[in-house]
């Protein structure tokens, strides 16, 4: 299916494979690095790991999906951050949802380079990321053995404005998700990282 941003209009690209089916909101909140965020809570919240839900902000702070389950919410004073006490909400589906839009509003690449640990090689759940305003990253989701013997990836990412979250296609080769990567610049049907770190979640 097509990419739909998050008015629901159809976004006209050839950069990629397929749709994840996470939906995109109705407001230009999910970006890159919250198509990110958004893969790892749904990959906690699916393992029932929801004390581990907890990103940081690009103000430093770290606010985690149980906090806002108990009332603490973000207001921003300027640069800065100060939390507040609501009434406690349930920790369900949909509280989630509103945690992760109140994420993606105060957190981004700088935020998620940050708070990602250093990967040492391209695998399964290592993520490029190039923080900055704007920055850009990609996740790996898969990795295979081709026929010449070299490891190869699916790569999947979010993007500006807020779209659905999809896997690329591969610029040298339309009928195939799959990339060779190497150290040193990397060029995606959307994006040419050239300095960029390589991290993971955990």
């Amino acid at each position: 299916g097509p990419i739909i941003d998050y008015e629901g209009n159809i976004v006209n690209t050839r950069k990629h494979f397929g749709i994840i089916p996470y939906d995109v909101g109705n407001r230009d909140l999910q970006q890159c690095a919250d198509a990110l965020i958004r893969l790892r809570a749904e990959f906690l919240f699916s393992q029932k790991r929801f004390d581990e839900i907890e990103f940081h902000f690009t103000s430093g702070h770290s606010f985690s999906w149980k906090e806002y389950c108990s009332g603490k919410r973000p207001i921003p004073l300027g640069n800065r951050v100060e939390f507040v006490t609501r009434s406690r909400i349930e920790m369900d589906y949909n509280s989630l949802r509103d945690y992760l839009d109140l994420v993606y509003t105060y957190a981004g690449t700088i935020s998620l380079a940050a708070e990602l640990k250093d990967a040492s090689e391209f695998e399964i759940g290592a993520v490029i990321i190039t923080p900055g305003s704007p920055g850009h990253c990609f996740i790996i989701v898969d990795e295979a053995i081709d026929e010449e013997g070299e490891k190869v990836f699916k790569l999947v990412e979010g993007f500006t404005p807020a779209q659905s979250i999809y896997m690329l296609r591969n610029p040298a080769n339309k009928k195939n998700p799959w990339h060779k990567l190497k150290k040193g610049p990397i060029q995606t049907a959307s994006y040419l990282f050239t300095k960029y770190k390589l991290k993971k979640f955990e």
